[in-house]
């Protein structure tokens, strides 16, 4: 769903955003800039577009098996667990 935001398609939110840009855009004259904005708005709802067929409709040629080291997994943890306290600080701080 975050992709067709980015994408700018109506009913979700990043439909705003983009509309209102494109109008002020176009309100101060520039419609070509403003076409420019909504070609490269399709053309990257067509490489979304292409990104979720491969990620929910094709299928995978050849499963990888993905080998994290124990090096990277503690330093993953490590940085988990500093994020969680440092939200847990700032949701003390900000209340």
């Amino acid at each position: 769903m975050s992709l067709f935001s980015l994408a700018g398609l109506p009913i979700f939110v990043g439909f705003v955003s983009k509309f209102y840009l494109f109008t002020a855009v176009a309100v101060q004259g520039f419609l070509w800039l403003a076409g420019v904005g909504i070609l490269a708005s399709l053309i990257s709802l067509y490489y979304y577009l292409k990104l979720l067929r491969s990620v929910y409709i094709d299928e995978a040629k050849d499963p990888v098996k993905v080998y994290i080291s124990p090096i990277a997994a503690i330093f993953l943890g490590i940085l988990l667990f500093s994020m969680v306290i440092i939200g847990y600080i700032h949701l003390q701080w900000s209340n």
